[in-house]
This record gives structure tokens, C-alpha cells and sequence, in this order.
């Protein structure tokens, strides 16, 4: 893996503090106090969390000072699923006619990862798996406008899933319903590369959107076991 640069590693960082829930919807984040606490330089931190702003993940309030976690909604919630379900589905349809056999190797090793990480509870490794699963497969539609989009959608949507899913929660009353789902999530995500190594692209779409609709209802609520029967979202 290519070394990464400073803003990256900053960028990391913060999100494993929202992952391991250091911080929480509401708090405030500020400059110098994340440089102290990660040991780096601002310019970095700020340019990190400048582009947690662009993707919706943290806000700049005009006035106020510093960062802030976004209060989480349950309408914002819904749209921003729904969105998903429209962007990723499209973009895994139109990578379907073009995923190479290099495309399915490096996506079979990301499902590998994160099959492993789950299992060895190491949620940082877990949640970036999951994150270059999908931003590859936008890679792969080619179209750098989705794949902006989806970068951002998928940013807002880590925000409900590190503070609701069970994994990521540790509200032990939650751990089982969530290992449940997300032993579902992790063979979904073969299912999808399965269609893509076959060149289905209405199968691989339709795929894609129930992945991102299961994830949807799970955080809705983690203990119903009736997620394959969907309603609309």
C-alpha cells in the first residue's frame, strides 16, 4: 500500500475517532486540539476536515468556531440511503459491461479483508474495507460526477452506521442482531462481484440497491430478522 501523505493519515485518524466514538453527533472538533491529540501539525487536520466538510461528514458553521459532528435526523437518514440506492445501484450496472478480471481479483481480496477484520473485531480496518468496496466500484463506472456523489452520500451515510450499528456501537444488547447483518453485509458483497464477474448488470444494480436497503432497515431497527422482506424506502 502506497505511504500515505499527511492530510490522509489526519483523515483517518479523525474518522477512527468517530468509529471508536471519541466523538459523538453535536460535539465540537477544533484544530488544535485534534492536532495535540493525533500529534500532528494543523495544516494537515484542517485540510482533512475541510474535506469531511465537502462530503457532508462534518460541518462549518459560519460564526461559530471550529468543526461540528452533524445532529443525526431519521428524514436525513432515509434520503440519504435513498440516494445511495439510486447512485450505487446505477453506477454497479454501468461497471458491470466493463469490470475486468483485475477488478474482480482486487474486489474478491477487499471482501476477503473485511470478512477477516470483522471476525477479529478490528473496526478501522473493517469500515475502510467496506469504504474502497464501494468507491472501487464507482471507480469502475467511470463517470468521475457519480463517483464525486457517491464519495459524499456514502461519507453522510458513516455517520448513522458508526453511531447505530451495533458493530460499531458497543451496546453489547445489540452485538449479536449486528453480527447477524453485517455477516450478511460481507456476502452480499460477494453476491455483487459474483454478478459482476458474470457481466450482469440489471442482477449486480438490483443487488447493490437491496445491500444498501438492508443497511437502511438494520439501522432502523437491529433486531428484526425480516430484512429480506423489504418495503419500499
Amino acid at each position: 500500500m502506497a505511504q500515505l501523505d499527511a492530510t490522509e493519515i489526519a483523515l483517518v485518524k479523525i474518522t477512527d475517532l468517530l468509529v471508536n466514538h471519541t466523538y459523538k453527533p453535536g460535539d465540537r472538533l477544533l484544530e488544535t486540539v485534534l492536532a495535540s491529540e493525533l500529534n500532528l501539525s494543523r495544516t494537515p487536520i484542517r485540510d482533512a476536515l475541510s474535506r469531511l466538510v465537502a462530503s457532508g461528514f462534518v460541518e462549518k458553521q459560519k460564526g461559530q468556531k471550529g468543526y461540528s459532528i452533524p445532529l443525526l435526523t431519521p428524514e436525513d437518514m432515509k434520503h440519504v440511503f435513498q440516494t445511495r440506492m439510486f447512485l450505487e445501484g446505477h453506477a454497479v450496472r454501468m461497471a458491470a459491461p466493463v469490470c475486468s478480471s483485475k477488478d474482480i481479483a482486487y474486489l474478491r481480496g477487499l471482501n476477503e479483508r473485511e470478512i477477516e477484520a470483522f471476525h477479529n473485531k478490528h473496526k478501522e480496518v473493517y469500515a475502510s474495507s467496506n469504504e474502497a468496496f464501494h468507491f472501487y466500484l464507482a471507480k469502475i463506472a467511470n463517470n468521475n460526477y457519480i463517483s464525486r456523489y457517491i464519495e459524499q452520500t456514502f461519507w453522510r451515510s458513516r455517520l448513522y452506521i458508526f453511531f447505530f450499528a451495533g458493530f460499531y456501537t458497543l451496546e453489547e444488547k445489540l452485538v449479536q442482531y449486528s453480527d447477524e447483518h453485517h455477516k450478511t453485509s460481507y456476502s452480499e458483497h460477494r453476491e455483487i462481484i459474483d454478478a459482476l464477474e458474470n457481466r450482469d448488470a440489471e442482477k449486480s444494480g438490483k443487488l447493490m440497491e437491496d445491500h444498501i436497503k438492508k443497511t437502511y432497515f438494520h439501522l432502523l431497527n437491529p433486531r428484526s430478522q425480516r430484512e429480506n422482506n423489504l418495503q419500499d424506502l
